[in-house]
């Protein structure tokens, strides 16, 4: 019965469009491919030609992003031009675009020199360059500026009507996580905790405060015996193990989970009835995690991420969004997800599979595709093209054929299910 309702939605997303019920428009198209950003940039006929290849093998959506670091590059310098052209090419070809809008998660360069507390801190004092703090005061109010400018700027070239998608950044490389050392360009290979700095700091504070009102209380439940609310900040790993450190794993996720609440509300504001489409991580942390987390102080790499799926998935039935699974390879954990989704009678849920940014993770596309399939997940979105090609950028390499046969598969299958339901 549960496989029944679940068909329901996506029988009439497939065969009419349109959600009757709120004469929304629903995107038909199950496949995407995502360009490595320096694509943008190049010449226009290259542009074309790959998009002509994409065509042929069946791509019928891009995902591409705008990130507030590439079109300001100098305070005041406003410039998507780029970006706007590779638009109106893919405009041109039919294409429809999921849009990641890249603000939180592409602070440029001038504007964290100019206001360093902007930047995620982490345990051992390094800044994060490619993320904005969620305790930075100011950081709402700039998230709403600027998606708001790229908004206007994608509607003043007559370009809106092409996006059916609009992704919103949480966070490093656009996921509801804190900074992971691939995020970082490998700057550093240790995972850590974030939330570090000045702000975050206040705000642990202000949050213990609420909690327990007096430090005493606060000493008593943590087994310390701090003079004020002064002295009590968050400390390093393996400091105070017990319900300190389960206090300071509540608040660490609830920050993070109270932006993303806040986010897809402000990128509603600004897109109206297109989809907000949300990110779910590779791999999300268990209780047995937490409780292992609490008990010594710390957290493994999951804790530290704060990789939160079941969270992400009930927020995307309550906001009415859609769900990107960002490691559809990790078929184990696709199915992990499904079961949830499935326990829980969410059967409106739609949720797309993406691959992880790894050539060994995008090597066998008709696996992605199996692993959609078995999962019930609503199309491929294929991560990064350039696996698929050559190094000239334009020539398909032996995973182009493999490509085509996946997005074919998934297609099959859903054609044959709406068949089947005539």
């Amino acid at each position: 019965m549960k496989y029944f309702q679940f068909l329901i939605p996506l029988l009439l997303i497939s065969v009419i469009g349109y959600a009757d019920t709120e004469k929304r428009y629903i995107p038909k198209t199950r496949c995407c491919i995502t360009d490595p950003q320096h694509y943008y940039f190049e010449d226009p006929e290259k542009i074309r030609s790959r998009f002509a290849l994409y065509k042929s093998n069946g791509i019928n959506t891009i995902r591409m992003e705008i990130d507030w670091a590439s079109i300001e590059r100098k305070e005041g310098d406003w410039n998507p031009s780029s970006e706007i052209k590779y638009l109106k090419i893919a405009e041109e070809f039919g294409f429809r675009v999921k849009l990641i809008m890249g603000v939180m998660m592409a602070p440029p360069a001038w504007y964290l020199d100019k206001n360093p507390e902007a930047m995620l801190v982490d345990q051992n004092g390094l800044r994060a360059r490619n993320c904005m703090s969620y305790w930075y005061p100011d950081l709402k109010k700039i998230i709403d500026s600027k998606t708001k400018k790229i908004c206007d700027d994608l509607k003043a070239n007559n370009l809106w009507h092409i996006i059916d998608y609009v992704i919103p950044t949480f966070g490093p490389a656009g996921e509801p996580i804190y900074p992971h050392p691939w995020t970082l360009a490998y700057q550093v290979t240790e995972e850590t905790f974030w939330g570090y700095d000045v702000n975050a700091h206040k705000d642990f504070r202000s949050h213990m405060k609420r909690k327990y009102k007096s430090v005493e209380k606060a000493n008593k439940a943590w087994g310390t015996d701090f003079d004020s609310w002064d002295d009590v900040i968050v400390f390093q790993p393996k400091t105070y193990p017990g319900q300190y450190w389960n206090d300071m794993l509540v608040w660490y996720r609830d920050v993070k989970r109270k932006y993303i609440n806040w986010q897809i509300d402000n990128t509603r504001k600004h897109i109206g009835d297109k989809i907000v489409l949300m990110y779910v991580p590779g791999t999300c942390y268990t209780e047995d995690h937490w409780n292992e987390a609490v008990r010594t102080g710390e957290g493994n790499v999951w804790i530290k991420l704060m990789a939160d799926s079941k969270f992400l998935i009930d927020t995307a039935v309550e906001k009415d969004c859609w769900l990107q699974y960002t490691g559809v390879d990790n078929a184990p954990e696709v199915a992990l997800l499904r079961k949830y989704i499935d326990d829980k009678g969410y059967t409106d849920l739609v949720m797309w599979g993406e691959n992880a940014g790894a050539l060994a993770c995008a090597k066998d596309p008709v696996f992605l595709a199996e692993t959609i399939i078995a999962n019930r997940l609503y199309g491929l979105d294929y991560t990064h093209a350039h696996f698929a090609l050559e190094d000239d950028g334009v020539t398909p390499n032996a995973i182009m054929p493999e490509l085509r046969k996946a997005y074919r598969m998934i297609n099959g299958y859903w054609y044959n299910i709406e068949m089947g339901s005539k």
